[in-house]
């Protein structure tokens, strides 16, 4: 009995192994740490920040510190930073990044803008600013005609409101 569970602890461990390894964020398929997975959608509710600092009323003051997270080419971003949810894909017939900002929180947030960055180092946008009352949302498209790239990242930005 000893000897047959022998011969089945190996395969057993083997097969747990391959598992973590293939979900593991740093495996070599994931890239660094904090890529998106095989499904290429990315959720990053804890992201704080701005990349402008002393621009952003909502989270923590501003931050210069950016999303270093690279995004497939055919992956989607949807997080929530500083009380902004982003959700947003490139649309290769339209060469163009689109989707939608809301208002997550429960008061005015104003100059909401977006931008892209690919990884030829190209940053697209920001988007035209605009105000977004709480819940509210609204639709976000950037060209990116004639730019060739593999991954991108991007964030959402905004101005403190005037009083």
């Amino acid at each position: 009995m000893y000897l047959k569970l022998k011969y089945l602890v190996i395969p057993v461990f083997v097969i747990l192994l391959a598992g973590l390894l293939g979900c593991s964020p740093s495996s070599p398929e994931g890239g660094e740490e904090g890529s998106h997975n095989e499904t290429s959608e990315h959720s990053d509710e804890q992201e704080e920040g701005s990349e402008h600092e002393g621009e952003d009323e909502h989270g923590d003051g501003g931050d210069e510190e950016e999303s270093n997270l690279q995004i497939p080419i055919d992956g989607i971003h949807d997080g929530v930073r500083n009380g902004i949810r982003l959700t947003i894909s490139f649309d290769p017939p339209t060469m163009s990044f689109m989707g939608i900002v809301e208002n997550t929180t429960d008061s005015k947030i104003c100059s909401v803008r977006v931008e892209v960055h690919l990884s030829n180092g190209t940053e697209l946008g920001p988007t035209e600013p605009g105000d977004l009352e709480p819940g509210e949302q609204a639709r976000v498209e950037l060209y990116a005609g004639g730019e060739d790239f593999e991954m991108w990242s991007t964030h959402p930005e905004t101005t403190a409101c005037s009083q």
